[in-house]
């Protein structure tokens, strides 16, 4: 039979543990929390994520897509003058055939949406900092739930809501922020498609259709995550009795 020695010395750590804890949680509510309520609704205000900005995303596009059609064009032009001095005619007449299909044969570049790549550069730091705030809070309310016992477990449970919420904004804020990675991916893809064949094109309409969904999805992602933080602290501020005192002899409902 294994027997769990309880050292005085552990019970001493574990209450520092706490006590640093708590001043971290007590923080998040007081400060952290709040102005991160407060920033995730200036932030709609800024001018990037204002619905004004939809028209310069979807120009950027189509000035960058022009531009480079009329680079390719322009290097192909060049090359294929090269050639002609450099070949006999027949020559010529296969290298006109080969080149005919797509541009391979020249390179070119095309940016990223600096609008978006705004927009992300702001939101992402505070997505990271709504996760970190919530895994605190998290631990804290763990740490207030009392031992298992028979009756009187009202409290207890409203400690159980509590940290579903706080784990439900926790993971949406985790899951909001890796999905920033995937538009690069994705817009990755058709870009390249495009830098090979300019002259389709839908895939200047795809890029378009990818910035612009973005653009909407960056703007829903701030009024979620502001909702769901405004939610969670109304929650905490409502039942901070219930998380500290889970058993007291009140039957109060969870609000």
């Amino acid at each position: 039979q294994v027997c769990f020695e309880n050292r005085p010395e552990n019970n001493t750590k574990m209450e520092d543990f706490n006590v640093r804890l708590t001043e971290a949680a007590n923080r998040n509510f007081q400060d952290q929390l709040p102005d991160v309520c407060r920033r995730f609704h200036e932030m709609l205000t800024k001018e990037d994520f204002s619905p004004d900005a939809l028209a310069k995303v979807r120009s950027f596009i189509k000035e960058s897509c022009k531009r480079i059609v009329e680079e390719v064009r322009e290097k192909r032009e060049r090359k294929r003058e090269n050639n002609e001095k450099k070949a006999s005619e027949s020559d010529k007449t296969k290298c006109d055939d080969e080149g005919s299909d797509s541009d391979d044969d020249v390179t070119t570049e095309l940016e990223s949406n600096p609008h978006i790549n705004r927009m992300i550069d702001v939101l992402k730091p505070e997505l990271r900092s709504v996760v970190e705030c919530c895994n605190t809070v998290r631990a804290w309310v763990q740490l207030q739930v009392p031992e298992m016992q028979d009756g009187n477990n009202f409290g207890v449970e409203v400690q159980g809501e509590v940290l579903e919420e706080v784990r439900r904004v926790e993971s949406g804020s985790q899951a909001f922020m890796e999905a920033l990675s995937l538009y690069y991916l994705a817009r990755a893809e058709v870009a390249g498609k495009f830098a090979k064949h300019t002259g389709i094109q839908d895939y200047v309409y795809a890029l378009q259709e990818l910035d612009v969904k973005e653009f909407h999805s960056l703007r829903l992602i701030v009024r979620e995550v502001r909702n769901s933080c405004v939610t969670m602290l109304d929650m905490l501020n409502k039942n901070m009795d219930k998380i500290l005192t889970p058993r007291s002899n009140t039957g109060n409902m969870l609000v």
